[in-house]
């Protein structure tokens, strides 16, 4: 045994160095995930036509479908105070921001964006008017019907250090005019904002594909449903009138987004509770977004 020791020693040493000699495995580096963007009418609190689909009827299956399909990041349109306020408690994961728009202080309709806090950082966000005075609160012009404004964040990606920006709007549902100038000063001033850096916009346009103002947007800014890597899901209309078992009967709701930033999926979330009633008036469209 005393002879074999030395030969058994030898052959443990060898077999150490062997190991010790072998290329390690590569590390796997875990890519950050796509950031999941929705945009999504509430529906604002129409006392006088909604009846049976009023806020307080709708408001727990609206929270409910947000939750379950768990966006990053959303562009909300139509909501009063009440209704943001709602959706902060119940929705307890994101934080918010955005003025009402007929005053940039309490009254009116906002286009607030919601974001979940443990991924993102806000680093600057602020509001303008569709308007010829776009820096002047609650300014009108054209033909509009309604004060509308954009709200923007710029964001930085936690987990990738990225850093884009967000664009919410809602457009005019009455002024033609109003809609096309929209279009023009929306272009103008992501140029101006965002620069050369990643950009999207959310919103309800009020407008559809063959439009002026679609037309406008999409020099600067592709719609997110032309470069879709998987095939879209739901229904390509977005809006419809609270009539149960009717669908979709306009696309008026869109995701556009700057070059260089893909689309992994695109989606229209046509989910229903009760009778086959919606929890807003539109469908909340949601994609999957890669940064550059």
């Amino acid at each position: 045994m005393r002879k074999l020791f030395p030969f058994i020693l030898a052959g443990l040493i060898l077999s150490a160095g062997i190991k010790g000699n072998q290329p390690a495995a590569p590390a796997t580096e875990s890519l950050p995930a796509p950031i999941k963007v929705m945009s999504y009418n509430l529906r604002c609190l129409n006392l006088e036509n909604d009846f049976r689909d009023l806020w307080w009827f709708r408001k727990k299956h609206l929270a409910e479908l947000i939750r379950k399909n768990h966006p990053d990041i959303i562009g909300m349109q139509e909501a009063y105070t009440s209704q943001a306020k709602y959706l902060e408690r119940a929705l307890k994961d994101y934080a918010w921001f955005g003025p009402p728009r007929d005053d940039g202080k309490r009254k009116g309709e906002r286009c607030p964006i919601f974001y979940r806090r443990d991924r993102f950082e806000l680093l600057e966000e602020n509001t303008f008017w569709l308007s010829e005075t776009p820096e002047i609160p609650g300014s009108i012009s054209w033909d509009s019907a309604c004060r509308r404004v954009v709200t923007w964040g710029k964001f930085q990606d936690k987990k990738s250090g990225k850093i884009f920006y967000h664009f919410n709007t809602h457009f005019d549902h009455k002024g033609e005019i109003a809609r096309e100038m929209s279009g023009r000063l929306l272009i103008e001033k992501i140029q101006l904002i965002a620069g050369k850096n990643p950009a999207f916009v959310t919103g309800d346009f009020n407008t559809e594909e063959d439009s002026l103002p679609y037309q406008t947007i999409t020099t600067l800014l592709i719609d997110s449903i032309k470069i879709t890597q998987a095939p879209a899901q739901g229904p390509i209309n977005t809006a419809w009138n609270f009539q149960p078992g009717t669908p979709p009967d306009k696309r008026i709701d869109y995701i556009f987004v700057s070059e260089g930033i893909a689309v992994k999926t695109y989606a229209a979330l046509d989910q229903t509770y009760l009778n086959d009633r919606r929890p807003s008036d539109h469908i909340p469209v949601i994609v999957s977004l890669k940064i550059p």
